[in-house]
């Protein structure tokens, strides 16, 4: 007997991570990597002398303070759900499943689901920035410019634009 399986109500990539444990497996793994391609090349573009020994300092810290970004970054999607969520037979909860339900599967039938998901992605890319600049890179042996630009590269390219990408191609 075959049970269908519907995930509503929540955000890519987190459902994701605690429905389907496995993944994981991949996530940790291409954030690592990501977060080290973008830390080297932005090392090496500012001609960072002790490259090596600053980036091995800073990667893990790195890599846990944008999980830590994200997920505070997926919280308002996550509240607008739990907390406000209309009953649909009534004229609120038909908006609300045609303008605000569509960030959970496929946000781009909804221009409110994309600019909530979108400011989503902002907010985690400033978290980003901010907790790299204030706490992670404080201490290295960088000047403020330098440091500003390896914060800020990783906010721009790292932000959670995983958030845009519609759940229901993973969901059936």
């Amino acid at each position: 007997m075959k049970k269908d399986i519907k995930l509503r109500n929540v955000i890519f990539p987190i459902w994701m991570l605690w429905m389907l444990p496995p993944v994981w497996l991949v996530v940790i793994p291409a954030n690592i990597i990501i977060d080290y391609l973008v830390l080297n090349g932005t090392l090496e573009y500012l001609k960072v002398e002790n490259k090596k020994q600053v980036l091995y300092g800073v990667l893990a810290k790195t890599v846990i303070i944008g999980f830590l970004a994200d997920i505070i970054a997926s919280i308002p999607p996550i509240l607008l759900n739990i907390v406000f969520s209309p009953e649909y037979d009534t004229d609120l909860g038909k908006w609300w499943q045609k303008n605000i339900d569509p960030m959970n599967y496929m946000p781009y039938k909804s221009i409110i689901a994309v600019i909530i998901l979108l400011i989503c992605v902002i907010l985690g890319g400033f978290l980003i920035y901010y907790f790299n600049k204030k706490f992670i890179y404080k201490d290295m042996d960088l000047t403020e410019c330098e440091k500003y630009i390896l914060a800020r590269n990783m906010a721009l390219i790292t932000a959670p634009y995983l958030f845009l990408v519609p759940t229901a191609w993973f969901v059936k």
